[in-house]
C-alpha cells in the first residue's frame, strides 16, 4: 500500500475545504442559522418528561390502523405500526406516521369562523359560539318557511357516534341525513342484489387466485395499509401455479397498477364496457358457475342478463375500451380457469359498480371462499324507537333543494364541491364545514365549526373496507383539546335547541354511546379481542365484564368477530324492476359519451388522487410531494411526450388546461405511461398544507370537470397551451 505524504494531506485537506466553500451547504447552514436567529419562537422545543408507551387505533380513514404511541411526559412524539396487528399487520400509511402533528398544524380552526370570499381570497371572521347557533338556527327558520331541506352529510356512517349524528338532523323541520359515495361501490352494489340485504360485505382476498380490480388502490393503501402487503409475503410460501394474481383495469398507470402482475390500460370512462366483454365471454362460452342458472333473472324470458350482455361481444367493445377481442378473451378464460376469482373496484357509479357486482355473481365468487362474503353486523342498541327514514346518498337529494348543508370533515374528503354546490337552493343558501383544518373544500364554506382532529377525542373505528369479519377498536384521546374547539355532536345538540327543538331524551353523549355498544358487544360473547400491548389474543368468553372490555379496547385493543354471515341469494339486477331500465339507459348514455371529443377540446381530461390527498396533511410530508416525486402536488398534470410536443409544451413548465368550465393553471410533467389524448391532473392536496396560507383559495382541477357521484373518474374533454 503506497504511503500518504504530508504534501499529499495537504492538499487533500485544502482542496475538501474549497469544495466545501463553493458547496450550497455552509451557505444553506448560514441562512438557516440566520432565520432561527430572528425567529427564535419557531424553533421547536422538544418536551421534558419520562418516556412512556401507548397503544391506540388511527382514525385519519376507515382503515384502523393500529399505532404504537412513544410520549415524552403526556405529549406523543412519534408513532408506529403495532407488530402482529390482526388487521393492519404492523404497516402505517405516511400521513398516519405523522398523524401526531395534524394537532399543531399552521392551517388548524380553533375557534367558530365566518368566511367570505374576496377577489381568491378567504376572509375570516372569528364568532363566539352563541352568535353562530343564532345565525344557524335564522337559517334553519329560512329553510322551514321556504320548504327547502336542512342536509348533514356524514362521510363514516358506520361509526356510533353516526347515530346521534342522524336521530339530531332527523328531529330539525325538513332535515335529511346523507351519506357520502362508498368507497367500496361494488359492496354496496351486491347488498342491492341480495333478497335480503344483510350487513357489509368482505373480500376473501386471503385465499382468491385472481383478483381483477378496477381502479381502486389496492396497492395503495386500499383497506388497510398493511393487507396485501401480508398477502403477497405469505404467497411466496406456495407454488407458482398457486400464486394469487391481480389484473389492474385503469386508464393510468398509478402505483396500483405499478404494482400490480399485469395492467390493462383501458381508453378513458371505458372501463365499464370492457367488464361487459368479459361478462359477454363468460356467458357465450358457458364459463359461469353452475348455480347461475337457477337466478331467476339470468335467462328469463323477460329480464334477462343473457340478453343484456348479448350485444357486448369482444369485437363491439375493442375500439371503445382500446383492448383487444383477443385479450378480452383470454383475460376472461384465465378468470375462470384461476378460481377463485373476485372483481373489486374503487368509487364509481352505482351502475358501473352493479356491472362489476355482476361478473362476481357470473364467477361463482359470492358467498364462497376466496371471494365475496358478508360479515356479521355488530350488535346493535335501540337508540330511538321512532320510524326514521333511510339515509340517502347525494345523489338522491334533489338539485336546488337545500338551504342548509352541513358537512362532517369525513364527507369533504370524498365529494368534489361542484357535486355539493348543485344541492343548493340559491345563492343565500348556507353551507357549514364541520372540520379541524382550513384546507381544502372547507374555504367553499360559510361557515367552519371547529372539531377535534386525531388523538384528542374518544372515536369508535370499525370494519375497513373489504374487511371480511367484523371488527370495533377504540381511538382514545392522548391530546388536549383546545379551548374553543367543538365535539360534532354537541355542535348538533346546540343547533337543535337554537332551532326551537328540544333533544330527545334518548340522546346521549358518544362516550356514554360506545360504552353502551360495548356492553353489548360483550353480551353476544363473540369474538376475541387483540391487546396490543403484549399481542395477545384474549377470547371474550374469558372477558370477566363489560367495564373489562371497554378497558381492553381504551387501552389499546381491537376486537374482531370470528364467523361470517351464510351466502344469500342474488338476482343480476335486484329486487326493483326498475334497475333494469336504468341499467340500460346508463350504458346507451354512456355509449354516446365514450371517447367524444369536440373540436375546440381534442384531450379526455381525468383528475386523479391517492389516498389521504385530501384535507389536513403534516407540513413533514413535503418532502413525499415536493422533493422525492412520489406523490403529485395539486394541479401536476401528466401528459404523453408525443401528445405534449403537438401542443408545444415544456416538460416541467406551466400550462393552460381549458374545458367548458373555465381554465387553469397546471405544472406539465411528460409520462411514457399516459396515453396519447389523455392528460391527467391532480386534485390534491391543498397546497396551503405545505406553504402555510390559509387565505388563498385553492383552484382544484375539479372544478373545471364534469363529474357525477363517479368524482374521480370522470373523462371531461378539455384542451391545453403554454402558459
Amino acid at each position: 500500500m503506497d504511503k500518504i505524504s504530508r504534501r499529499a494531506l495537504l492538499k487533500f485537506a485544502g482542496g475538501s475545504v474549497v469544495g466545501f466553500l463553493f458547496s450550497p451547504m455552509p451557505w444553506k447552514l448560514l441562512d438557516d442559522t440566520a432565520k432561527w436567529s430572528q425567529n427564535w419562537s419557531w424553533i421547536p422545543k422538544p418536551p421534558q418528561g419520562a418516556i412512556t408507551i401507548k397503544y391506540n387505533t388511527c382514525t385519519l380513514c376507515q382503515a384502523g390502523c393500529g399505532v404504537r404511541v412513544r410520549c415524552v411526559g403526556d405529549r406523543p412524539v412519534a408513532l408506529t405500526g403495532v407488530h402482529d396487528h390482526p388487521i393492519s399487520f404492523g404497516a402505517m400509511c405516511p400521513a398516519g406516521i405523522v398523524g401526531h402533528h395534524l394537532p399543531y398544524h399552521p392551517a388548524r380552526v380553533t375557534q367558530p369562523l365566518k368566511l367570505t370570499e374576496h377577489a381568491g381570497s378567504v376572509d375570516q371572521y372569528p364568532l363566539q359560539p352563541d352568535e353562530l347557533m343564532n345565525d344557524l338556527a335564522k337559517v334553519i327558520g329560512e329553510a322551514h318557511s321556504s320548504g327547502t331541506s336542512v342536509v348533514f352529510v356524514d362521510g363514516q356512517p358506520n361509526r356510533y357516534v353516526s347515530q346521534l349524528y342522524r336521530q339530531l338532523i332527523d328531529s330539525l323541520p325538513n332535515g335529511i341525513y346523507a351519506v357520502s359515495p362508498h368507497g367500496d361501490a361494488v359492496s354496496a352494489a351486491l347488498q342491492t342484489m341480495s333478497e335480503r340485504p344483510s350487513g357489509m360485505l368482505g373480500y376473501d382476498l386471503e385465499h382468491a387466485r385472481t383478483i381483477i380490480n378496477f381502479r381502486a388502490p389496492l396497492m395503495d393503501g386500499w383497506g388497510t395499509p398493511g393487507r396485501i402487503g401480508q398477502i403477497i409475503k405469505q404467497q411466496k410460501k406456495v407454488g407458482v401455479s398457486e400464486r394469487l394474481k391481480i389484473i389492474h383495469v385503469e386508464t393510468r398507470y398509478s402505483r396500483a397498477a405499478a404494482m400490480s402482475d399485469e395492467w390493462i390500460p383501458v381508453n378513458p370512462g371505458a372501463d365499464v364496457f370492457f367488464a361487459l366483454g368479459l361478462a359477454h365471454v363468460i356467458v357465450r362460452e358457458k364459463l359461469y358457475a353452475s348455480a347461475v342458472r337457477k337466478t331467476a333473472d339470468f335467462d328469463d324470458a323477460g329480464i334477462s342478463f343473457v340478453k343484456f350482455v348479448r350485444e357486448f361481444s369482444p369485437d363491439v367493445v375493442a375500439p371503445v375500451t382500446g383492448i383487444s377481442a383477443d385479450k378480452i378473451t383470454r383475460t376472461t378464460r384465465e378468470l375462470a380457469r384461476h378460481t377463485p376469482a373476485v372483481v373489486v373496484g374503487g368509487t364509481m357509479s352505482d351502475e358501473e359498480a352493479m356491472v362489476l357486482a355482476q361478473l362476481n355473481l357470473l364467477l361463482g365468487s359470492v358467498g364462497k371462499t376466496g371471494g365475496v362474503v358478508a360479515r356479521r353486523s355488530l350488535p346493535e342498541i335501540m337508540t330511538d324507537r321512532r320510524e326514521r327514514s333511510a339515509a340517502k346518498t347525494i345523489a338522491q337529494i334533489p338539485d336546488g333543494s337545500v338551504h342548509l348543508l352541513i358537512v362532517d370533515e369525513s364527507a369533504a374528503a370524498a365529494i368534489p364541491w361542484q357535486i355539493l354546490e348543485k344541492k343548493l337552493a340559491s345563492e343565500k343558501s348556507v353551507v357549514v364545514s364541520i372540520a379541524s383544518h382550513l384546507v381544502g373544500q372547507t374555504k367553499c364554506a360559510n361557515y367552519v365549526v371547529p372539531s377535534p382532529t386525531y388523538l384528542e377525542s374518544l372515536r369508535d373505528v370499525h370494519s375497513p373496507e373489504g374487511s371480511v369479519f367484523a371488527s370495533l377498536s377504540v381511538s382514545s384521546p392522548l391530546i388536549k383539546v383546545p379551548a374553543g374547539v367543538i365535539e360534532p355532536a354537541s355542535f348538533l345538540q346546540k343547533l337543535a335547541a337554537a332551532a326551537g327543538v328540544p333533544a330527545s331524551p334518548s340522546i346521549s353523549s358518544p362516550e356514554d354511546l360506545l360504552k353502551k355498544h360495548v356492553d353489548a358487544l360483550y353480551r353476544s360473547r363473540r369474538g376475541h379481542v387483540f391487546v396490543y400491548a403484549n399481542k395477545e389474543t384474549v377470547d371474550i368468553s374469558k372477558i370477566e365484564s363489560s367495564e373489562q372490555l371497554w378497558k381492553l379496547l381504551v387501552d389499546g385493543g381491537v376486537w374482531i368477530d370470528t364467523s361470517a354471515e351464510p351466502a344469500q341469494r342474488l338476482l343480476f339486477f335486484g329486487h326493483r324492476k326498475e334497475n333494469y331500465a336504468r341499467m340500460k339507459t346508463f350504458i346507451e348514455e354512456r355509449k354516446q359519451s365514450a371517447g367524444k371529443r369536440t373540436g375546440g377540446f381534442p384531450l379526455a381530461l381525468m383528475p386523479f388522487r391517492a389516498c389521504g390527498d385530501v384535507g389536513e396533511i403534516s407540513p413533514l410530508m413535503t418532502k413525499l410531494y415536493q422533493e422525492s416525486g412520489l406523490r403529485a402536488m395539486s394541479n401536476r398534470a401528466m401528459i404523453n411526450p408525443g401528445t405534449g410536443a403537438m401542443f408545444n409544451l415544456i416538460d416541467g413548465a406551466p400550462a393552460i388546461v381549458s374545458t367548458q368550465k373555465g381554465k387553469m393553471k397546471v405544472d406539465v410533467r411528460f409520462d411514457e405511461s399516459v396515453m396519447p389524448s389523455v392528460l391527467f391532473v391532480s386534485a390534491g392536496p391543498d397546497k396551503a398544507c405545505f406553504n402555510h396560507s390559509t387565505a388563498a383559495k385553492e383552484e382544484n382541477i375539479l372544478l373545471l370537470c364534469e363529474c357525477d357521484t363517479d368524482s374521480l373518474h370522470c373523462a371531461t374533454p378539455a384542451n391545453i397551451q403554454k402558459a
